[in-house]
């Protein structure tokens, strides 16, 4: 049965670039983990073990949706579409799962939930509904994704232009650019009249993306130097966050462009494909990594990560319904329990959805 499972996953997983399925999975894999965390940050006092616990775990993985708009540059730029084609084939895939995953958390808000939400007027349920869809108000605070990457999307054809035209040099020379608007916004700097908005945002990670997936040189190329990089960036952010929350506002670390995310997002883009460019592994193992179960396995997560990100805070409710106490339970081993049971969870379900007719087109695999 194992063997039917990879040789299938296999056959698909023809003419794809494994180490970019590899920081999918560790993209999803931290959203998850995220979540759960913050959900023992909210409940916990910071002088608790547990916080400093849960902070550590909210902070490695702090580089999910960084890599995430990395990963879209890597794929969408330097190609050939017509912008029509494009946004048929991308916008599908994107708001039919946004749709019956929203309807679907509705319901569940509605007739599970109830007695969390007030829905006594129809205006209040409409305000709720629209703020849940929106990605605002908590409940469904990681909706606010979806309309990040419909955004991303609304600049990819007039920036996959530029790209076609322009050698990794003038890449840079955005990129530096981008850089000066991160350190901006690190230190909470204002513009004055320097109006650099054009350069900052989500799209300085997409082109980022595309530009570590092209360049190589020796430092980018070892990925011994970035592993240490990702070390010390995650430790550095989660001092920076305990120093934030006692109140300490030096840098905007929470913040989405903080210089020291960057360089956690750049360090472990380089370091998966230095360790498989390099081949430091030998080569059965590193076969076996990629060819063997293991690497079907990362293809079926990787093809089901934009589902897993829709479902799986319905079943991290589900958890926080379950009548846990996150006070009272240990961060180093509930929260990646949580989080095991979460991925398990979402992904078999999307799994078994992928395999019936009309639904596997709420999965996001389509």
């Amino acid at each position: 049965m194992i063997n039917f499972i990879s040789n299938k996953l296999k056959f698909e997983n023809v003419g794809r670039i494994f180490y970019l399925d590899q920081l999918r999975v560790l993209a999803i894999i931290g959203v998850i983990i995220i979540h759960v965390s913050q959900s023992f940050l909210g409940v916990l006092d910071i002088s608790n073990f547990n916080w400093i616990v849960s902070d550590a775990f909210f902070n490695i993985a702090r580089f999910a949706v960084p890599i995430f708009l990395a990963l879209s540059g890597v794929l969408l730029l330097n190609r050939e579409y017509k912008i029509k084609e494009f946004f048929k084939k991308r916008l599908a895939r994107i708001i039919s799962p946004f749709i019956f995953w929203g309807i679907i958390y509705v319901l569940f808000a509605f007739f599970i939930q109830k007695k969390f939400f007030d829905f006594n007027s129809v205006i209040a349920g409409v305000a709720f509904v629209g703020k849940m869809f929106l990605g605002v108000g908590g409940y469904l605070g990681h909706f606010w994704f979806v309309w990040l990457i419909l955004s991303v999307y609304l600049f990819m054809p007039v920036i996959n232009k530029w790209i076609k035209n322009s050698s990794l040099k003038e890449v840079e020379y955005f990129l530096v650019i981008w850089i000066v608007t991160c350190i901006f916004a690190t230190f909470k700097l204002p513009y004055f009249s320097l109006d650099l908005s054009y350069f900052a945002g989500p799209i300085g990670y997409v082109i980022l993306g595309y530009y570590l997936a092209n360049k190589d040189n020796k430092i980018l190329d070892n990925p011994l130097l970035w592993t240490a990089m990702f070390i010390i960036s995650t430790v550095a952010m989660a001092i920076l966050t305990y120093n934030n929350s006692l109140k300490i506002d030096d840098f905007a670390i929470l913040g989405r462009y903080n210089l020291v995310l960057v360089l956690q997002t750049a360090s472990i883009f380089l370091m998966f494909k230095g360790f498989n460019k390099k081949k430091f592994f030998s080569n059965k193992v590193f076969n076996f990594l990629k060819n063997g179960l293991v690497g079907a396995l990362t293809f079926s997560l990787s093809k089901y990560s934009y589902g897993i990100f829709l479902v799986h805070i319905l079943f991290l409710r589900l958890f926080l319904m379950s009548g846990i106490k996150f006070t009272h339970r240990t961060a180093i081993i509930w929260v990646p329990l949580i989080f095991i049971g979460i991925l398990i969870l979402s992904w078999g379900l999307l799994a078994i959805l992928n395999r019936i007719p009309h639904l596997d087109k709420i999965t996001g695999t389509h």
